[in-house]
């Protein structure tokens, strides 16, 4: 009988601030513990001098937490269907505020690409078998419902998954991300497996 798998998911973005391009500002997820907002732009500019006032596209994203989220552990009942939904308790809620229509994208933030989970040996087995080391992002999933409509991240760090898009301008709005992941008895041997990836929220 294989033994207990154990899996973390980080929800820090080792991107760090907002960037700025020519066709949208965007903004991920915070890098720190100590913040739970991410700006992506405040800039206010006069361009005349008859005070005419150039006011820049706004968005701003709120998490309910950055503190790591610690998915269940698989049992054999999630290895049979080769499915794990999270539990309705372990969420992420974002909540976004924008002067003009805006996109909110999930993606891993892995270094190398394709991306990867993270291993680490099992206590137990780790001198006999190895974790997966070629566990794909798309092993993740993310949902807007729960229960239902789950999307995979993408497999590269270039890739992107969109949870909304071309939504209209708000002075608050929240949704609740919902999470799922992927297990196969015949690759996900026994082992600690960590994926970082992050939000990013943009306003074309």
């Amino acid at each position: 009988m294989m033994g207990r798998r154990r899996t973390a998911v980080w929800v820090l973005a080792l991107a760090t601030a907002w960037v700025p391009a020519s066709s949208a500002q965007t903004c991920t997820t915070p890098t720190s513990a100590s913040s739970l907002v991410r700006t992506c732009s405040v800039t206010v500019s006069s361009n005349a001098p008859i005070g005419d006032w150039v006011v820049n596209r706004l968005g701003e994203m709120t998490l309910s937490s950055v503190a790591t989220l610690v998915l269940t552990s698989p049992g054999t009942a999630a290895y049979d269907v080769n499915t794990l939904q999270e539990p309705v308790t372990n969420v992420r809620t974002v909540t976004v505020k924008a002067n003009a229509p805006w996109n909110v994208t999930v993606s891993p933030n892995t270094v190398g690409t394709p991306s990867y989970w993270s291993t680490a040996a099992d206590g137990t087995y780790g001198a006999f078998v190895a974790p997966n080391s070629t566990k794909p992002s798309s092993n993740l999933q993310v949902s807007l419902t729960l229960g239902s409509g789950y999307l995979s991240l993408p497999t590269s760090n270039a890739g992107t998954t969109t949870l909304l898009s071309a939504q209209p301008v708000t002075a608050s709005y929240a949704f609740t991300v919902y999470f799922a992941t992927t297990w196969f008895y015949q690759f996900d041997t026994p082992g600690t497996y960590t994926l970082p990836f992050q939000f990013t929220l943009s306003v074309p």
